[in-house]
């Protein structure tokens, strides 16, 4: 059995010890009454912990909390993220609260009791609550608003609930009970209470526990065969010790327990099916903590990620700015690509452009050398070019105008030479049955949509989000292959947990293919995230699944036509508009605009 010392040495003998802080160890006494142990005052206020009123911004460590030391105003957190919280990580998030007994109850029940100030209005979190790793698990209702989290208690929607737990999972000695945010956004704390059977004890913490035991979705190289990571957390109360660690049985490696909280990490052979490991500590031959660990089976992801800005005028800018904003991210995508040229494939930075609008004036205002500079990054596959000229909508457009969407794009093809076969619409979350024909004319083969991720799209990305199709023209013959992502143009890769999270639903749900692509934008007009490349080249040298590859927009439609294009589903129609009413706010101008474009279209027949 191999164990691993760091991410970058995974297949090496050694652990990871990561230095937590101090703990010092507490008075005790007997419990006075049922309630053992409490964190907080309830009285609908947050300010007695860390971080309160407001301060979620700098959240940095979880709760972790030692009964009869700790102290809730340093070291429990007013708030819990949870795994859709980008500041706080985006990743589950757990909350711990260590004590000692001096003997067990045998018999009768503990309760949690928890109250809290608020929950997320839309994002209410799944909690999952163990103690001892005896689990329980609570959906936690729709809170009020954002208007808690930044320090007004009392505009929140107040949430009380108990979990009771069988007494008999008492021990004595070290017990610990963890809350992690398993799914959904962040909750608010006012008071956390322990209630124990008459006459239960506290006691100094001592003792070893392994705890938050874990396998992410990953594989490993382990000379011809694959490893999965198995990360847990050892929690020592006591003289320092020296211990081995054992899984199922077999020695792996040794480890100095220390008064620290050390986060371990360590390689297992890949399993399948879906089996229960048990990790052990061994202090002088004799078990001082175990834990099991359930591994599943890791799928062999291939996730494609486009880079990209969303070019939105007039929302977050003028029109100037933006236009401005966007001729410096084309600089930026290429000299990133430059940098990363010696890369292995799939770990070389490329940027998409989205849309032609700011490439059209770009090349008109760049010097030569600029421009010459644009035309090869292209022809080397470092930018790549998608055909619409905006973020349109597109139910408003007539079918000239549908056909005006693409024609600078065969401009832009004679030009650099090479064909443009995708396109990339972004925020808007509907369109036009015309706009088939209209790509087929063209030669656009691709279509990936990143819609808006909730704002009046109805159901659009719950019915077709991830559920790549053929959109079958009017005539019957046209047809592109179309693709919306599930989690609209947002970054899914800002952190590991957030990836594996997805990994994770996209399996729950029964999606068919072993390969995946999500947008990696920073935002509406944001920039390219130079260091990109790096991330990825340091991710696909440590693990060999999910493999990460940065790539082009036509670039992952053939790689997946090539692979899944002849099982694909077909469909016909309208994707239905959801945004194109607002043009009732501008009837006059758009009654004006389409006058002109009447116009506009007799004047070049007559012309021609």
């Amino acid at each position: 059995m191999t164990s691993c010392s760091t991410i970058d040495r995974i297949l090496k003998t050694g652990l990871t010890v990561v230095a937590g802080f101090v703990l010092l160890y507490p008075a005790h006494g007997q419990n006075p009454g049922s309630l053992l142990w409490q964190i907080g005052t309830q009285d609908g206020d947050d300010r007695e912990f860390a971080l309160a009123p407001n301060g979620h911004a700098n959240y940095r460590d979880d709760g972790f909390f030692v009964v009869g030391r700790s102290d809730a105003k340093r070291d429990w957190p007013y708030v819990q993220p949870g795994p859709v919280d980008g500041w706080g990580g985006g990743r589950p998030h757990t909350f711990t609260v260590t004590f000692g007994l001096k003997e067990p109850p045998n018999a009768g029940e503990c309760k949690l009791r928890v109250a809290l100030v608020d929950t997320h209005s839309r994002a209410n979190p799944e909690l999952k609550i163990s103690l001892n790793n005896e689990v329980r698990k609570h959906q936690t209702p729709p809170g009020a608003g954002d208007a808690s989290i930044f320090g007004e208690t009392a505009k929140g929607k107040p949430h009380n609930f108990e979990i009771s737990f069988p007494a008999t999972v008492l021990k004595s000695g070290l017990n610990e009970l963890a809350i992690t945010t398993s799914s959904g956004s962040w909750i608010i704390y006012d008071w956390v209470g322990f209630e124990a059977p008459a006459g239960t004890e506290l006691a100094d913490v001592t003792g070893t526990s392994i705890a938050s035991a874990s396998s992410p979705p990953v594989l490993v190289r382990r000379g011809s065969q694959f490893g999965q990571i198995v990360q847990f957390t050892v929690r020592h109360f006591g003289e320092n010790r020296e211990a081995e660690l054992r899984v199922d049985g077999e020695a792996v490696t040794n480890i100095t327990l220390r008064g620290v909280t050390q986060k371990c990490e360590i390689a297992v052979p890949a399993v399948e099916p879906e089996r229960t490991v048990s990790i052990e500590l061994n202090v002088s031959g004799k078990p001082a903590a175990r834990q099991a660990v359930t591994l599943k089976p890791v799928r062999k992801w291939t996730v494609y990620l486009l880079p990209h800005s969303h070019v939105d005028i007039g929302y977050t800018h003028v029109q100037t700015d933006v236009e401005q904003a966007q001729w410096r991210y084309i600089g930026m995508g290429i000299e990133a690509a430059r940098k990363s040229a010696a890369f292995p494939q799939g770990s070389r930075f490329k940027w998409n452009t989205e849309v032609l609008w700011a490439v059209d004036s770009y090349l008109k205002q760049a010097t030569p050398e600029k421009k010459k500079e644009f035309l090869d990054a292209v022809k080397a596959g470092w930018v790549g070019l998608d055909a619409l000229y905006g973020n349109e909508l597109t139910g408003l457009c007539r079918p000239e105008e549908l056909i005006r969407l693409v024609s600078f794009a065969a401009r832009l093809a004679s030009q650099t030479g090479v064909p443009i076969e995708s396109a990339m619409i972004t925020d808007v979350p509907g369109y036009t049955w015309g706009i088939v024909p209209a790509f087929a004319q063209a030669g656009v083969k691709y279509f990936s949509m990143g819609p808006n991720g909730g704002d009046r799209i109805g159901h659009t990305i719950a019915a077709w989000g991830d559920k790549p199709f053929w959109w079958i023209g009017p005539n019957g013959r046209d047809r592109v292959l179309v693709w919306m992502t599930g989690t609209g143009y947002y970054r899914v890769f800002q952190s590991p947990e957030m990836l594996h999270n997805y990994l994770s639903s996209l399996e729950a749900k029964g999606y068919p293919y072993d390969m995946v692509q999500v947008r990696h934008c920073l935002g509406d007009n944001g920039a390219p995230d130079v260091d990109f490349a790096d991330t990825v080249n340091k991710w696909n040298a440590t693990y060999a699944y999910p493999k990460l590859i940065i790539a082009t927009t036509a670039e992952m439609f053939h790689d997946f036509e090539k692979r899944y294009g002849d099982k694909l589903p077909t469909a016909r129609g309208d994707f239905t508009p959801y945004w194109e009413d607002g043009a009732a706010s501008s009837a006059r101008e758009t009654a004006l605009n389409r006058v002109s474009a009447d116009r506009l279209s007799q004047a070049e027949t007559l012309f021609a």
